[in-house]
């Protein structure tokens, strides 16, 4: 992922003629705009998880990065879709970590970390003690304090339909 746009008229060329490889292959070689990684991630998400997480990730903490005390919904939807496709990799403990090192990071984001809070809640399955073991105690102690309970990943972002839809721009 660049951070420049270079490419993105190609990129837009090649998805509208569904040639989404191709599209792939350029962004990744010249760079293209954000929603454009956007539109790649979702594209990609089912054949090539591993390409779509990171950009979910990378463009999650983006948002509240840029984001003064309000819409955080953006990034958090992110977050949701980065957390699905890592469980499909089996990497939930892995997207655990980056979340939890979100939250360390932009601690001082009260909004923010309320919204993940609130969504994070919402498990009542089984006990998150699979994804917990390859933590370490400190990540075991965050898991467990911000979920409680879980299935793996917290429910909310297990299934990014918990999330109300909102506008897609992150800036």
């Amino acid at each position: 992922m660049q951070a420049d746009d270079n490419h993105s008229v190609l990129v837009e060329i090649f998805l509208y003629e569904g040639k989404a490889e191709d599209a792939w292959r350029e962004a990744s070689e010249g760079g293209c705009s954000d929603s454009l990684w956007l539109r790649l991630a979702a594209n990609r998400e089912k054949e090539h998880p591993e390409d779509a997480a990171p950009i979910y990730l990378k463009y999650a903490e983006a948002g509240v990065a840029a984001t003064s005390n309000g819409r955080y919904e953006d990034p958090v939807n992110l977050l949701a879709k980065a957390a699905a496709v890592m469980k499909r990799l089996d990497r939930s403990a892995e997207f655990v970590r980056h979340l939890e090192a979100l939250r360390a990071k932009y601690k001082i984001k009260r909004n923010f970390i309320k919204l993940v809070e609130q969504n994070g809640s919402r498990c009542t399955s089984r006990s998150y003690a699979d994804s917990r073991s390859n933590l370490g105690s400190d990540g075991a102690h965050f898991a467990n304090r911000w979920t409680r309970a879980s299935c793996g990943i917290p429910r909310a972002f297990a299934c990014p339909h918990s999330f109300s839809s909102s506008s897609s721009r992150l800036r």
